[in-house]
Parts: structure tokens; C-alpha cells; sequence
């Protein structure tokens, strides 16, 4: 072979870099029309070298003749790659790439050179991604890849392959779908919560026009779409209506209340939504001591005693006293800042957020402004009195609301529903419509296929709405709303032909999340009854952040591991474990948990890759909870 072997002077180089730049030249203008870009990479035979000048023979048989930048070593009849680091039709320089590359890059430059294609980035891409996907690798598989890449050029590779894979038809809206799926930017309760916002205008719009009929019509819709059903208004519970202005109305009523010995603790054992208060003996002597200034029955002392003592009446108890030293003994207020107080203000703030009530979502200015819109309509004493001190519930208000919606209370109503506070109300009763507890899905199998067939339906109803209200109140953003979130429905349905997938619009407790879950395991597998499952649930959580999930369960052995943001969170989630242990092991289930920081977002594409393509459609919105 020949080789370049010694140093040559420097006239004789600058003269043979002169004769190899004009054999270069004559090439690249004469011999072959030069396409290649810088920075693509091509792969060779060399079949003639000189100082600076070396000719290749690519595999399509096309001929290159380019300058050689640097000293690495390259024999006549080598096969190596080079970067294109300058091409500017009359002149072309190569740099010899490091023949230390992996078996990967080498078999991906073999498979580009059998089909007769540049190594560029694209190419590379397009050939790496097949081999992960396990597809066919020729020029005709790579052609259709790049024709789909260069008609959709906002879409990942990684993303047309995998489709084109699952016999996909490609287009624009559903490319665009796909990636927000990748990138977690899909979530059905961004759309819930823009409909939300829409419709809330609407009926605003509704009710500062004139036309009766379409406020009354529109006002019933709005209650039947959100499954609001009238309450059952009965003679004996109406008072006659009040007279006095309405800023009077619930002092009115307290005294009202007074009178008939309608005492907190006996409506709260009415509505059955109470808790009693057990206490240590050291805790009780603790209590006792900062109810001193207070004047308490002896029967609540009693049932404070014995442990049946009322939560509510507890935290009132404790209201007034805190109350009472703020104004007469300042000095006395530390004295209430112990974990006991904390706890039974807690424990009772919890039970309003479980039971929905009032005070939960309205503060106690938001409840005045609320009776004081309602000083027209024929309220009786307790509704009154629970809509005041916030233990009706969100619900049970709803449904007074949605009884009054008759031709005598339409002025009331119309100031009803411009307030902030009936906004937060429609709100809450959206969530309940739109999302789904962890409860629910305990209790029942068929829960999420509930849910989305629900929200189906309720597309419907809404479209509905929005067409019979078209001609006087017009609301194209509430109509564009809509379809959102009916496409993101349908394109899910689609996802779940590749792998069973379904977002899960959460209410917590004390906040509504948004979670994935993504079943690993088989689809035929599933079919057949097989224990072994592995699935991951993303949620994203207030104060946690994002936090991923992967779940495997084999027979009755259960394996966890938590990816958390930080390692607060994660120190946080360590020392709560017990809590999911024991919970599984009533259940017969063995568990190991790990904890790990988050290095990089789930990437739905990469951790679903297995996941075999269901060929069946599937009817409407059915998901499998066992899954």
C-alpha cells in the first residue's frame, strides 16, 4: 500500500498542495455534481492519496476528491469516515474521523452505506431509531421516515417511527398530539378548567340580559349539565319572607335561632357530619385549663369527659376563648399555641374539606355576601344558619339554588350568579363532575370507564347549551374549549391501540392533580389473566411536585420506587412508608420500596416501547382499572 511515510520540504508541499487543489477543482467541477453539506459524514474507500489530497470511492460509487485536514494516518485501500468540514462546490475538505467509535455508530454507517445514503444527523437518527424499534433497515423503510420527517418538521424522529411501526396513519394534528402526550403537556384538567371559565362568562353574559326565558332556560341547563338535581323545598321549612334590609338578615336569623334552641351541636347530630373528641387524661386537664374563662354545660363537660364530646363545639369552645383573651388578657394568648389546639383545628378543617362544606371554599365575608344576594328568596332558619357558619354543604347549596330557579326568584338569582362566590361554587361543582377520588376508584372497578364516558356525555350536553343559547349569547371560545377536550378524549382512545394508557383527572382532599398511568405489562398477558403487572403513575402534586411511581407486582409480592424532585420530598415520602406497608399487608401483599431523586422526565416513547399494539377498537371510552 502507499502510505504517507516523511515529511516533504516546504517547497515541495506547497507545490504538491497546488497540484492537489487543481486535481480537486477539475473533480468537483467536471466529474461529479458535489451535494454533499458540511458536517455530514461519509463513509469510503480510498483509492488515492497525496499531501492534503485524498479520493474516495462511496458505496453508491460516487467518486469524492477533497482536501485532507490534519495528520491522521489513511492508506490507500482503508474503508474509514470523515466529516465534511468545508464544501463550497470548488472546494471540499474532509477530517478522518476517529476510528474508535462504537459498534452501534459503525453498524448504523454500514446500513447507510448499503442504502446508498448520506451519514448525516438526520440519517443517523432515522437509522438508530429503527434499530431500537427492531424494524427493517433499508433504503426504502429510511426514505419513508425522512418523506414523513421532512412533510411534519416539528415531529420527533423517535415519534414517526414508532407510529409508521404501529401502522399509524400520519398527520399533523395527531403528530401534535402525540408529542404533548411525550412532554406531559395533554392534561384533560387544563381543558376542564378553561371550559370552566367559559361557561361561567356565559352565564354571566345571560345574566345581565333581558330576556327571561333564556336566563330561567339557560340557568336549569347549566344545573342539569353539572347533575345538580333541585332540592325538595317543604312548606313547613320556608319562613315568611324578611323584611328587614339585608345586611340585618343573619343576625335576624341568629336570634331566630336562639329562640327555637336550635343549638349548634343539635343541627350538627341532625346532619350527622360531627366527630367526637377523644382526649388523654393530660390533654383534658390541658383543654380544661384554657376553658376556664368560659362558662361550658355540664353535659358537654360530661361527654367531654367520657370522650363523645363534639369536634365542632370543641373548636367554637375554642374560638370563644381565644377570642375572649385577645380583648381582655392579651398576655394569655400564647398559651393556645400548643400542638393539642393545632390538632383539633386541624382535625376539624379536615372534615369540613372531606364533607365539602362551605367553609372550605367560602370565607366567612364570601358567606355574608352570599345571604345577603339571597335576602329575597324564601330561605328557611337552619339553611340560613348552615349557608352562615359554612356547615352546609357545597352540594346541598347547589340544589337550593338550583330550586329557586323558578320566574318569581329570577331577579335574585341574576344578582346570584354575577357574584365571585357563586363562580367558586360552579367551580367546585365542575371538579366534582370532571375528576375522580381515590375512593371511587376502591370502590369500583368500572370508575374511570365511568368517568370518560361521562365526560362523552357531557360534551354533548354542553354542545347543547351552547347551540341554543348561539343566537342572543354567543361564545365561540367556550365552543373552542369544547373541542379541545373532546379531541384530546378521542386521540386518547387512539393512544390506548398502542398501549393501555389513561390520565386521571384526581380530587384529593385538599387539591384536584392530574396523574398518568401507564401499563407496562402485555396486553395479552392482561387478557389471559396473569398476576405479573408493571405500571408507572405520574402525578403532579402541590407540594410534593412530580412524582413518578413504578409499581411491579408479582403473585403477592409488591416492588415500589418513588422518583421525587428533591430530597426533601423524598426524606418526606421515606418516613411516611410504614403507613403503605402496613396498608398492603392487611391486604396479603408483601412490599419493598426504593426512593430515588428524578434525574430526567418520563419519557412515554422510551418506557412504553414494548408495549404490544392492541389490533382490536375499542367501543366508546373502556379502560381496564385492573390493569
Amino acid at each position: 500500500m502507499d502510505t504517507i511515510q516523511k515529511p516533504q520540504s516546504r517547497m515541495q508541499s506547497n507545490t504538491n498542495m497546488q497540484a492537489a487543489r487543481a486535481l480537486i477543482k477539475k473533480a468537483n467541477t467536471s466529474n461529479q455534481p458535489i451535494s454533499l453539506a458540511k458536517n455530514e459524514i461519509i463513509r469510503g474507500l480510498v483509492t488515492d492519496l497525496r499531501p492534503g489530497f485524498i479520493k474516495l470511492k462511496l458505496a453508491n460509487r460516487q467518486t469524492v476528491v477533497a482536501e485532507l485536514e490534519g495528520t491522521n494516518e489513511v492508506s490507500i485501500g482503508d474503508v474509514a469516515a470523515f466529516k465534511i468540514t468545508e464544501n463550497t462546490g470548488s472546494k471540499m475538505i474532509l477530517k478522518k474521523l476517529n476510528t474508535n467509535i462504537s459498534a452501534k455508530d459503525q453498524t448504523i454507517a454500514k446500513a447507510l452505506e448499503e442504502a446508498e445514503l448520506p451519514i448525516n444527523e438526520v440519517n443517523h437518527q432515522v437509522v438508530k431509531e429503527l434499530l431500537y424499534h427492531k424494524l427493517p433497515i433499508n433504503k426504502e423503510m429510511i426514505n419513508q421516515i425522512l418523506v414523513k420527517a421532512e412533510q411534519y418538521p416539528n415531529a420527533d424522529i423517535d415519534t414517526i417511527v414508532y407510529l409508521i411501526k404501529n401502522g399509524v396513519e400520519l398527520e399533523e394534528g395527531y403528530l401534535t398530539k402525540f408529542d404533548q402526550y411525550k412532554q406531559f403537556d395533554h392534561r384533560l384538567m387544563e381543558h376542564i378548567d378553561q371550559i370552566g371559565t367559559e361557561l361561567d362568562i356565559l352565564i354571566k353574559s345571560a345574566a345581565i340580559r333581558e330576556n327571561s326565558s333564556s336566563f330561567l332556560n339557560l340557568a336549569n341547563a347549566v344545573f342539569d349539565f353539572l347533575d345538580i338535581a333541585p332540592a325538595d323545598l317543604t312548606i313547613e321549612e320556608i319562613v315568611p319572607e324578611i323584611t328587614e334590609p339585608a345586611e340585618d338578615y343573619v343576625d335576624t336569623l341568629s336570634e331566630e335561632l336562639a329562640e327555637n334552641e336550635a343549638t349548634f351541636t343539635t343541627i350538627n347530630e341532625r346532619n350527622g357530619n360531627d366527630l367526637p373528641v377523644s382526649l388523654s387524661g393530660r390533654e383534658l386537664k390541658q383543654l380544661m385549663k384554657l376553658f376556664s374563662s368560659l362558662e361550658l354545660s355540664e353535659d358537654y363537660v360530661t361527654a367531654l369527659q367520657d370522650g363523645t364530646a363534639s369536634l365542632r363545639e370543641t373548636v367554637q369552645h375554642l374560638s370563644e376563648a381565644i377570642t375572649l383573651a385577645s380583648t381582655t388578657a392579651p398576655e394569655n394568648l400564647a398559651q393556645f399555641r400548643t400542638p393539642l389546639v393545632f390538632d383539633l383545628f386541624d382535625q376539624l378543617n379536615q372534615l369540613q374539606l372531606e364533607n365539602e362544606e362551605l367553609s372550605s371554599l367560602l370565607n366567612t365575608v364570601e358567606r355574608k355576601e352570599l345571604l345577603d344576594t339571597m335576602s329575597d328568596l324564601p330561605l328557611s332558619i337552619k339553611d340560613a344558619a348552615r349557608i352562615s357558619n359554612g356547615e352546609m354543604t357545597q352540594g346541598d347549596l347547589c340544589s337550593l339554588l338550583a330550586a329557586y330557579t323558578q320566574p318569581e326568584h329570577e331577579q335574585s338569582l341574576r344578582s346570584l350568579f354575577g357574584k365571585h362566590s357563586f363562580t367558586k361554587l360552579m367551580s367546585k361543582a365542575m371538579e366534582k363532575v370532571f375528576t375522580i377520588t381515590p375512593e371511587q376508584i376502591l370502590e369500583d372497578p368500572d370508575s374511570i370507564t365511568k368517568l370518560y364516558n361521562s365526560l362523552s356525555d357531557k360534551m354533548e350536553d354542553l354542545a347543547k347549551i351552547t347551540s341554543a343559547t348561539a343566537n342572543e349569547l354567543n361564545n365561540p371560545h367556550l365552543s373552542e374549549k369544547m373541542n379541545g377536550l373532546k379531541q384530546n378524549l378521542d386521540f386518547m382512545q387512539d393512544f390506548n391501540k398502542l398501549f393501555t394508557y389513561i390520565q386521571l383527572p384526581i380530587k384529593l382532599k385538599e387539591q384536584v392533580t392530574h396523574g398518568d398511568l401507564y401499563v407496562y405489562t402485555n396486553k395479552k398477558k392482561l387478557a389471559s389473566g396473569t398476576k405479573d403487572i408493571s405500571v408507572l403513575l405520574h402525578l403532579d402534586m402541590d407540594h410534593l411536585g412530580p412524582l413518578d411511581i413504578h409499581l411491579s407486582l408479582t403473585a403477592q409480592n409488591v416492588h415500589t420506587k418513588f422518583y421525587v424532585q428533591d430530597k426533601e420530598t423524598r426524606a418526606l415520602l421515606q418516613r411516611n412508608s410504614d403507613g403503605l406497608r402496613k396498608s398492603l399487608a392487611e391486604k396479603g401483599f408483601t412490599i419493598s420500596t426504593e426512593f430515588y431523586e428524578q434525574q430526567k422526565e418520563v419519557n412515554i416513547i422510551k418506557d412504553i416501547v414494548d408495549q404490544e399494539a392492541a389490533s382490536a377498537p375499542i367501543k366508546r371510552y373502556s379502560f381496564d382499572i385492573r390493569a
